[in-house]
């Protein structure tokens, strides 16, 4: 019986063992082949420490070598406030040595560092943005619980100049947000190095260990095609024409038309690139508005698609340029009517005619003429409903394509209704008519400077062979000739031929039109010198419902500035 009892026990024993064995067996399985790669970084982590390089983000500069976005080095001033007993007179102190903007700013040191105080922070950010001056006037006072954070922030020394086109940094992420920062982020970025060494059970560094090093590489740098002195007379101007009309919003381009370089880009309301957010988003939580750079924003055109309607009728060969029609009343197409902006009608009218009165009638037979297939291969053509493969985050592609198009669609889309495009696509689609039927691709970087200083240049780009060149011929004489005699001519420039169109698109808000409020538009050129072309926008300008009295006004001041300062003679003679 005893017998019986010790082999259970043995037996017990040795089953117990046999688990515990199994056990420690499958914990080794477990440690040194299923969990091999996550326990070997776990020791890896615990034998090296790391330390990150930094790196410097690119700069960008304008054509004419000026600075605008840059990196500079700021301190932020830190407390440990659980070894300080009184804060008064440490902020006094300290207040002596940072030069506040405004006795505003430093009443705020005061009041906001006594309140974060009292909740019992243990890390506690007094003031941002010390100069390397003013950190080391604090340093010398050699303070307890005081430190400092160096900071590598983002600089705009032109600020506010060029803020759309330029975008912003996120301080945090030290990522491009919107504009030439956000599209070209990753060159301008850059990269991070790192630095791994050995460090011994004590935490501390084995001065003679083992260490690996990655280096740093700094941002590539761009140069931009827009010019200082143009972007700095755009704004102004800009501005300016917001006040005089009431718009809530405008826009303005200003291009070489031979080349594509932009020459400068501005878009109001903008934003503060330091503040971009402000306090708040919008009730939505989605992006300010004031962040989105209208230019490259889709919208209706309006009647700055007439002149591409006609070269489009001319190209095909549908019409040709002693075309006549009839306007003699309102145009009926499917149980619905077409009508002239001003409802006037002036019964036999040729494509002159068409301009001078921006005559919807006339547009809109052409279009049909042309038919929904062609005018949308067209106006593709022209670089609508596609993008411009400018280099800058946030641009729209407008809308070209709905599923089905009726006959009312296809008619209204010949006077620039039922679909959209960015100021810059019509700005660029004019192109056509300065370049022989050819189409410049507008850009906004000139070249990259890499950071051993060599460069990439970019290229101009060119779509040949839009239209013929006796049609982009035809319709830049027609451009010229209308603007003597067209709703806009009280504000022509007296000395200087101009080609041109206006465009006075209705407003859309959720699907429809509203009553009395429009987007105004003027496009064009100086045909003689071909130096420059450009659009004015404004939106919902409350002074005049019409682009002849708001957006040509905003064009013609405009072009007087740029004319003066780019020297070029009057071609008028009287």
């Amino acid at each position: 019986m005893r017998n019986n009892r010790s082999l259970n026990k043995f037996f017990v024993l040795k089953l117990l063992f046999g688990i515990v064995f199994a056990v420690l067996v499958l914990k080794v399985i477990f440690i040194q082949v299923l969990n091999h790669d996550e326990f070997r970084k776990k020791a890896y982590n615990q034998q090296f420490s790391r330390k990150t390089l930094e790196n410097e983000r690119g700069n960008i500069f304008s054509s004419d070598n000026y600075v605008l976005a840059t990196n500079r080095i700021s301190y932020t001033l830190v407390l440990n406030p659980s070894v300080i007993k009184n804060l008064d007179p440490l902020l006094e102190k300290l207040s002596e040595k940072i030069k506040f903007k405004n006795l505003d700013e430093k009443k705020s040191f005061f009041d906001d560092n006594k309140q974060i105080f009292k909740s019992e922070s243990k890390y506690l950010r007094l003031y941002k943005n010390l100069t390397r001056e003013e950190m080391e006037d604090i340093e010398n006072l050699n303070l307890i619980g005081i430190s400092f954070e160096k900071e590598i922030e983002r600089f705009y020394p032109e600020s506010p100049l060029g803020t759309s086109v330029l975008g912003f940094v996120a301080a945090l992420e030290k990522r491009g947000y919107f504009g030439v920062e956000g599209k070209n982020d990753k060159l301008l970025r850059g990269r991070e190095g790192l630095m791994l060494y050995e460090r011994g059970a004590d935490g501390e560094v084995i001065l003679y260990g083992n260490y690996d090093k990655q280096d740093s590489i700094n941002g590539d740098s761009l140069v931009l095609t827009i010019d200082r002195t143009v972007q700095f007379i755009i704004e102004k101007k800009l501005k300016e024409h917001i006040s005089k009309t009431g718009a809530t919003s405008g826009q303005i381009i200003v291009m070489d038309p031979q080349t594509g370089n932009i020459l400068g880009m501005a878009s109001y309301p903008s934003f503060d690139p330091y503040n971009p957010y402000g306090e708040y988003l919008d009730s939505e939580k989605k992006v300010k508005s004031e962040l989105r750079n209208l230019a490259i924003f889709g919208v209706e055109p309006g009647s700055v698609v007439k002149p591409l309607t006609i070269a489009t009728g001319l190209d095909l060969g549908v019409i040709n340029q002693n075309f006549t029609y009839q306007d003699n009343g309102v145009l009926r197409i499917s149980q619905k009517e077409i009508d002239n902006w001003d409802k006037k009608h002036h019964g036999t009218m040729d494509l002159l005619n068409l301009l001078e009165k921006s005559n919807n009638i006339g547009a809109s037979l052409i279009a049909l003429k042309i038919g929904d297939s062609n005018l949308k291969k067209y106006l593709k053509k022209y670089g609508f409903g596609r993008s411009t493969d400018i280099d800058l985050e946030g641009e729209q592609i407008g809308s070209l394509n709905p599923k089905y198009t009726s006959d009312i669609d296809t008619a209204s889309i010949g006077f620039g209704q039922g679909f959209t495009a960015t100021p810059l696509q019509v700005l660029a689609s004019y192109s056509v008519f300065i370049n022989d039927g050819n189409l410049v691709k507008p850009k906004i970087i000139k070249k990259i400077i890499k950071p051993d200083n060599s460069e990439i240049i970019y290229p101009n780009l060119i779509e040949k062979n839009v239209i013929k060149k006796e049609v982009s011929d035809y319709i830049d004489d027609l451009l010229t000739k209308s603007m003597k005699a067209n709703e806009s001519k009280f504000f022509n420039l007296k000395k200087y031929h101009i080609a041109g169109k206006t465009g006075t698109a209705q407003y859309a808000e959720d699907g429809k039109y509203v009553e009395n409020k429009t987007n105004t538009f003027f496009v064009g050129y100086m045909p003689t010198s071909k130096k420059f072309s450009m659009i004015t926008r404004l939106e919902d300008p409350k002074s005049s419902p019409y682009a002849a009295e708001t957006a040509v006004p905003f064009w013609m001041e405009t072009a007087t500035e740029l004319l003066n300062f780019y020297n070029i003679p009057p071609d008028i003679s009287y």
